[in-house]
């Protein structure tokens, strides 16, 4: 473990982390709505705080606080790339491996328990806790069998405010998708299958806007699409799809890029040398073999593009309002019931969503 496994699975370890530590730094929701209360700030939550001051000076303080944060986080990423670059970590050669499972012997029970504490902890009581409250009829009374019901549904799914803000969510993460998924193909198809000059900047871009924090992301939608610079989409449906396609689209790239490397360049020739022009090439070949990662990628932009927080918060209006804000706004007013309702519907729309992206990705070495 110590000698052989733990250095071998240092970029995988140092990866996972970095990306634990931006996700944990650019996080906005779970401060606001657990630290704020208690006077516990972090910088995202104070930039939230600045922008809504309306004021030159808020802005200016914001912005600062912004590019503080993309500067920590941009930093990290290059500080991997070059501590990954200077040592060779390849273990998979040409000579055929069977990997074997490793015995824990008495540390098999010590194990089994951690992780099972960690999951009672980290996923089953708190969302047990959420589904119950939902079908609780009083918040008051204890929980009995009596107290149960589906009462506490009726006025969410009936009202017309609610289910507004849950069909703008999907119908914005539909749009981010399908657009998103159509750009990845081309950025993915650019990078992995041309020869041209400069083809690798698309998924640089598309790289540096996945790693930035949501919350720089909206704030610079803000001041670029404000009507300072012409165009003005500020409250808009578009400025909301097109900060979901500059955090999201990296997955659907990276995945249709697997896919794509997949599939020899000898198919195309045979194709192009059979008279089939580079669409039916496409059309006949090159899409049917990577549908399911492309399926896949649209899902993988779908998901957190439903539930998002952070840009919508900052970036919707009266009318593109979406069930992340809602759900903030009913927690912000300690409307704990149709909190809970809320998220619950959340839950079974993205464990859908993940059954389906499973069974999509199941047996398939590109995703």
């Amino acid at each position: 473990m110590l000698d052989v496994t733990l250095p071998l699975m240092a970029p995988s370890i140092l990866a996972g982390g970095l990306l634990v530590f931006i996700a944990a730094g650019s996080c906005f929701g779970i401060p606001s709505i657990v630290g704020m209360p208690g006077n516990i700030e972090v910088m995202t939550t104070r930039i939230v705080t600045y922008i809504y001051m309306g004021d030159d000076a808020g802005i200016r303080d914001s912005t600062a606080l912004a590019a503080s944060l993309m500067f920590i986080a941009n930093i990290l990423l290059m500080g991997m790339t070059w501590m990954m670059g200077r040592k060779d970590y390849t273990t998979i050669s040409g000579k055929s491996t069977r990997p074997n499972i490793v015995e824990l012997g008495k540390w098999r029970w010590p194990a089994f328990c951690a992780v099972g504490l960690y999951g009672a902890i980290a996923v089953i009581i708190p969302l047990g806790s959420i589904v119950l409250t939902s079908f609780l009829k009083s918040m008051s009374k204890p929980i009995t069998w009596s107290n149960i019901g589906i009462d506490p549904w009726i006025p969410v799914i009936t009202s017309a405010q609610y289910m507004e803000s849950v069909w703008n969510s999907v119908v914005y993460g539909v749009i981010a998708a399908t657009i998103g998924t159509l750009l990845s193909l081309f950025v993915a198809y650019l990078a992995v299958k041309t020869q041209i000059k400069g083809r690798s900047i698309p998924d640089l871009l598309v790289v540096i806007g996945g790693s930035t924090p949501s919350i720089v992301i909206a704030l610079a939608l803000i001041i670029t699409f404000s009507g300072n610079y012409g165009l003005n989409l500020y409250s808009t449906v578009w400025i909301i799809i097109v900060s979901y396609l500059v955090k999201y689209m990296t997955m659907s790239v990276r995945t249709i890029a697997a896919a794509l490397s997949q599939v020899h360049i000898s198919l195309e020739e045979a194709a192009l040398n059979s008279g089939a022009n580079w669409l039916r090439c496409c059309k006949d070949i090159i899409i049917p073999l990577i549908a399911p990662s492309v399926i896949a990628g649209w899902f993988l932009i779908f998901m957190p593009s439903f539930y998002e927080l952070t840009m919508s918060l900052l970036l919707y209006g009266s009318d593109t309002k979406t069930i992340g804000v809602l759900l903030y706004e009913l927690q912000t007013y300690a409307d704990t019931q149709n909190a809970s309702v809320l998220s619950v519907i959340i839950l079974a729309i993205v464990l859908i969503g993940n059954l389906i992206l499973n069974k999509l990705s199941k047996g398939n070495v590109g995703i």
